[in-house]
C-alpha cells in the first residue's frame, strides 16, 4: 500500500517508473533532466528570476569591495552556506592530511568540519581532487608572495619568507 502511494507521488512528479530506465542511462551516464519551454526558474509566474552574471571575458563582474565567490561546475557561484562549508571542509582536510598523512579518511575531514561525508564528495568527487584544490591554493599563495616580494624594495627573499 504503501510503495504504491509512493510510486504514484514518483510518477506524478515526472520521475521514471521503477524498471525503466531513462534515455541515456542505458551507457551509465546521468541522464539530463529537460523541462518545457517556460518552465525553469525566471519562467512567467515564477518566484525565482534569472540573473546574468556573466561578462565579456567569461568572469563574474568584480564590485568594489566584495570578494568573488568561488565558481561553481555549473558556472554560477556558491551560496554563503555552501561556501562556508567549503572553507570548513579545506580548512579541517589540511589539518587532517597534516596529522595523518594521504590516508586519512575522509569521514574525520567531515567530522572536523562539521559537515556530512556527502558535503566532502559533493565538492571533492575523490580524495585526489581534495589534495589538488588543497594544493592549487597554497600554490596561488606563495605566488602572490612572490609577486610582491619581487615588486618591493629591499630584500626579496625576506618578503617571501615573512
Amino acid at each position: 500500500m504503501r510503495s504504491q502511494r509512493f510510486h504514484r507521488e514518483a510518477v506524478h512528479r515526472g520521475l521514471p517508473e521503477p524498471g525503466v530506465r531513462p534515455a541515456g542511462a542505458a551507457d551509465g551516464g546521468v541522464p539530463a533532466v529537460r523541462r518545457g519551454p517556460g518552465s525553469g526558474p525566471g519562467a512567467a509566474g515564477s518566484a525565482v528570476a534569472t540573473v546574468d552574471r556573466s561578462s565579456a571575458d567569461g568572469q563574474a563582474p568584480a564590485v568594489a569591495g566584495v570578494e568573488p565567490l568561488p565558481a561553481v561546475a555549473g558556472g554560477g557561484v556558491l551560496r554563503t552556506d555552501a561556501r562556508r562549508n567549503l572553507h570548513h571542509v579545506v580548512s579541517a582536510a589540511r589539518d587532517v592530511f597534516g596529522e595523518l598523512g594521504y590516508e586519512a579518511p575522509i569521514e574525520e575531514i567531515a567530522r572536523r568540519a562539521r559537515v556530512g561525508v556527502g558535503t566532502v564528495y559533493r565538492r571533492f568527487p575523490t580524495k585526489g581532487s581534495l589534495i589538488r584544490h588543497i594544493v592549487g591554493e597554497e600554490t596561488r599563495r606563495l605566488t602572490e608572495r612572490a609577486e610582491r616580494a619581487l615588486g618591493e624594495e629591499g630584500d626579496p627573499w625576506a618578503a617571501v619568507e615573512g
